[in-house]
C-alpha cells in the first residue's frame, strides 16, 4: 500500500492544503486552557473555524503547518505567526509570477524553498531551505531540512546550491 500523502504550505499568506485535499487559512492560535493551547487554529473554505478535536482534524492541519513552515509556526507568546502588511496599489496591480519563478536574492545568499547541499559530517546531504535569520552584524543563517528528516539551523558556510 505505498500510499503518498501530499500537503502543501503558502508560509508567508498563511494558507495551508493538508493531506485532507481541502484548503485552510490561518486564524491566529488556541488561546483558550483546552487541548492544542498555543498551536495554530484554522477556517476552513466557507470561513468556519476547524475544531482541534480528533474528528474535526484542526490539530492535524496544525502539525502539517509545523512541519512544513517551521519557521512561521515558530512564534513568542501571544503573537499571531503571520503579520500582514498594507500592499501598495503599485505592487497589488502586479501580475502574479510563474510558479517556477525563483525569488531573487544576493550572491551567495540562499532563499526559502531552494533545494541545496548542506554538510552532514564528512559527506553532503540534500537538503531544501525553510527559513532564513538575518541579524545585523551577523552572518545569516538558514532553516534546513535534510533528506535524511533532521531540521538543523546552519550557517550558509556548509551549504551549496544543487
Amino acid at each position: 500500500m505505498k500510499k503518498v500523502y501530499k500537503a502543501s504550505a503558502d508560509c508567508t499568506a498563511g494558507r495551508i492544503s493538508p493531506i485532507d485535499g481541502n484548503r485552510y487559512t490561518l486564524a491566529g492560535v488556541w488561546d483558550n486552557k483546552d487541548v492544542g493551547v498555543g498551536r495554530s487554529r484554522w477556517r476552513d473554505a466557507s470561513g468556519r473555524i476547524v475544531g482541534r478535536d480528533n474528528a474535526s482534524g484542526g490539530l492535524g492541519i496544525s502539525q502539517q503547518w509545523e512541519l512544513l513552515c517551521p519557521v512561521a509556526a515558530r512564534k513568542p507568546p501571544g503573537r499571531a505567526a503571520i503579520v500582514k502588511r498594507p500592499v501598495p496599489p503599485a505592487a497589488a496591480a502586479k501580475p502574479p509570477q510563474p510558479a517556477t519563478a525563483r525569488p531573487a536574492v544576493p550572491s551567495g545568499e540562499f532563499a526559502v524553498g531552494q533545494l541545496v547541499l548542506a554538510r552532514y559530517g564528512s559527506a553532503s546531504v540534500g537538503a531544501r531551505i525553510t527559513g532564513v535569520h538575518r541579524k545585523p552584524g551577523s552572518p545569516t543563517t538558514y532553516d534546513v531540512t535534510l533528506e535524511n528528516g533532521q531540521r538543523r539551523l546552519l550557517p550558509a558556510s556548509v551549504l551549496r546550491a544543487r
